[in-house]
């Protein structure tokens, strides 16, 4: 999970610059801009992450035993859902850099806080094998890891909405069906 965090610098340097710019947007009352920007900035975000996380997600052993060696082989199992749920991550600091930047901390502590409580549900559930007697599904890491990415989806989707509510984008389903086209044709 450490390994594939280091991808979070790419988002991280991007929400740095684009703080700022935000918040003068937002002073200014220029939101469309700030769509704009975000959108721009998605899409670089997009072109760096996402081409190496699909090829975690194809080949997770082959990734794990060149990264960690032989003997890691088995953190393959884990390693593609972390790679989902760091593209996920790097999707969502866009937005919440759109509600820092307008002054909106309090949602993002909220969305954190949500996020935090089902993933501690879904550690609780998915990976001990039994509690008080009470037969659980025992996954172990695996289990962690889809722990991880379900609590990163709710994250995104949290924020994307958090930020739709502020700045009302009009999504362009064209571009997004290309783009889910596009994604289809390379992982086949």
């Amino acid at each position: 999970q450490n390994l594939l965090s280091m991808f979070l610098v790419v988002s991280g340097s991007v929400a740095a610059l684009a703080f700022p710019a935000f918040s003068s947007m937002d002073k200014e009352g220029r939101h469309q801009l700030i769509i704009e920007k975000s959108v721009e900035a998605l899409r670089y975000i997009t072109m760096i992450i996402l081409p190496i996380a699909v090829v975690i997600v194809l080949f997770p052993v082959a990734t794990a035993t060149i990264i960690f060696g032989g003997d890691f082989a088995n953190s393959g199992k884990t390693i593609n859902f972390l790679a989902i749920s760091v593209f996920l991550n790097a999707l969502a600091t866009i937005f919440f850099t759109q509600l820092y930047a307008v002054n909106a901390p309090k949602k993002v502590a909220m969305i954190y806080i949500v996020g935090m409580l089902l993933n501690a549900c879904l550690l609780t559930v998915l990976v001990p094998t039994e509690i008080l007697g009470v037969q659980l599904f025992g996954l172990s890491y695996v289990g962690a890891a889809m722990a991880s990415l379900a609590t990163y989806l709710l994250i995104f989707l949290l924020a994307l909405y958090q930020s739709n509510r502020r700045f009302h984008f009009n999504f362009n389903y064209r571009r997004i069906f290309k783009f889910g086209l596009a994604a289809a044709i390379t992982i086949s």
